[in-house]
């Protein structure tokens, strides 16, 4: 009687975690997170025991390693849930995913759009959380259509607080009234650009937000060369 009951505690056991897996795998595609690989790694670790150990008819060893996986993934989970990973997708489907992911639940900005147009092409989007005194960003760039580069750029010399030549933003600071920063300190616009500004040195840049802050910036600006754009936040 203790062996059936073992025996079915353990192909129950041995379905959850085949189908956690199987939600895991695809929650992975759709955000690869660090979090995610770790946990996808170790039940499917887990799950070839549990497979073993029941084409052997070791029930009682099956159920004994299912306790030590729920045990060690609620432990890990807790643990991975304290943190905030980096993020890095290269589709159009994966960017509202990783975007609410990225930012705190209720985070109503318009700075980034809300879709990716359908003609883009070259995307990427790059999160990396802040840590410690370390400041984290939020890039999306992407290649789009002639149209939406032209609207885009209308709006934005409207709401930019600096329009001007990515180059030519340090003769802008020396331009500013010279109070200090936010922060303390003399004023510097600075920001995340990745590898955009090595590959569009001539982009120019729509400063919509900044802190002048070089320490910890805290800034929204929008870099256009041709018909490659860039988001970054900080």
């Amino acid at each position: 009687m203790k062996e059936n009951k073992s025996s079915i505690a353990a192909y129950i056991i041995t379905g959850i975690l085949a189908l956690a897996f199987v939600l895991m795998l695809a929650a992975f595609i759709f955000l690869p997170l660090f979090n995610l690989l770790a946990i996808l790694l170790l039940d499917a670790v887990f799950l070839i025991i549990l497979i073993v150990n029941l084409a052997k008819k070791k029930h009682k060893a099956a159920k004994v390693c299912s306790i030590v996986f729920i045990c060690v993934f609620t432990a890990y989970a807790l643990f991975a849930s304290m943190f905030t990973m980096p993020v890095s997708v290269n589709t159009r489907w994966q960017y509202p995913v990783a975007m609410k992911y990225s930012h705190k639940p209720g985070y109503k900005d318009d700075f980034f759009p809300e879709k990716i147009p359908d003609s883009a092409k070259n995307i990427h989007f790059d999160f990396l959380p802040s840590f410690l005194q370390g400041t984290g960003h939020a890039c999306l760039s992407f290649t789009a259509d002639e149209e939406y580069v032209s609207e885009l750029k209308a709006r934005l010399e409207k709401e930019a607080k600096h329009a001007v030549k990515y180059n030519d933003i340090g003769e802008l600071v020396k331009t500013l009234p010279k109070e200090k920063s936010d922060y303390g300190g003399q004023k510097v616009i600075s920001m995340y650009t990745g590898d955009f500004i090595n590959e569009h040195p001539d982009s120019m840049a729509y400063i919509i937000k900044t802190n002048y802050n070089w320490n910890h910036p805290r800034n929204q600006v929008v870099l256009i060369d041709g018909n490659d754009v860039l988001f970054t936040e900080q």
